[in-house]
């Protein structure tokens, strides 16, 4: 399955664009991210991507199908999205929150079934949280609220997941484990679409990038092909140099450092 955008134009408002022009493809086990500074417009692709706002201008295509003008439920059968962090009003339980996920399968005012019920579990044990299953969804780590986020947006049975910075606010332990959630998700079909601060997380976990800068994708490509030095330094504005490290196999990893001056 493939998501394409086709020179789509969005903003919040009918005569100012946020991007222009953008054209981007995502398919089936693929990971792409996005990087770029704050106010660069991420949210405000995912939230096109999402239906929350309709495209000015282009197309936004699955396996050919424009789905610009498709409601939000319709939408939610292809697309989940995972934000970046949630911690709701009233104390419910991790499944009670997992469940949502299947609102966008159940008629109006309907409650979710035994068949809903074991979608959701299946999520749980996908991401090795089973054992959250009863617990306080507000009184859990912010990792282990992240990945009842994913778990959530995975019971939607989606064929892709948008996150936004999925790893926002989480120690540098809980950052691993989500991505290499994700990064199994991806390998085993799943399309991802995610936003990022962290150029390694393109490096280690993305197999395309795309630099956001002044209303445009400023250079999309393989993470070896985008994230250079002189690309990375163009949208940041610092000073930065690519090293590599090297795993206990001998393996070598590219990683972003900014120069101190």
């Amino acid at each position: 399955m493939k998501l394409e955008l086709n020179d789509v134009a969005f903003g919040y408002e009918e005569n100012k664009n946020v991007f222009n022009g953008v054209s981007l493809t995502v398919e089936a086990g693929e990971v792409l991210c996005l990087l770029g500074p704050n106010g660069a417009g991420k949210t405000t692709l995912f939230k096109t991507l999402l239906g929350l706002l309709k495209p000015q201008l282009g197309q936004i295509l699955l396996d050919g199908r424009n789905i610009s003008r498709w409601t939000r439920k319709e939408i939610a059968h292809f697309m989940g999205y995972v934000p970046q962090n949630h911690i709701p009003p009233f104390p419910y339980s991790v499944m009670d929150i997992v469940l949502m996920g299947r609102t966008a399968h159940l008629r109006n005012y309907a409650s979710p079934n035994h068949h809903d019920k074991k979608i959701a579990d299946a999520s749980l044990d996908t991401l090795g949280i089973s054992y959250l299953r009863k617990a306080n969804y507000s009184e859990i780590s912010g990792g282990e609220r992240q990945l009842v986020l994913i778990a959530r947006a995975l019971t939607q049975q989606p064929q892709f997941l948008v996150l936004d910075e999925p790893t926002s606010n989480l120690d540098f332990g809980n950052q691993a484990k989500v991505l290499n959630c994700i990064k199994m998700l991806a390998d085993d079909g799943l399309g991802v679409i995610m936003s990022s601060h962290f150029p390694d997380d393109a490096f280690q976990y993305a197999s395309k990038v795309a630099l956001l800068k002044d209303g445009q994708i400023h250079r999309r490509g393989t993470p070896q092909e985008v994230l250079t030095e002189e690309n990375l330094q163009e949208i940041y504005n610092v000073d930065i140099r690519i090293a590599i490290a090297y795993s206990k196999t001998g393996e070598g990893y590219r990683v972003c450092i900014p120069v101190v001056a």
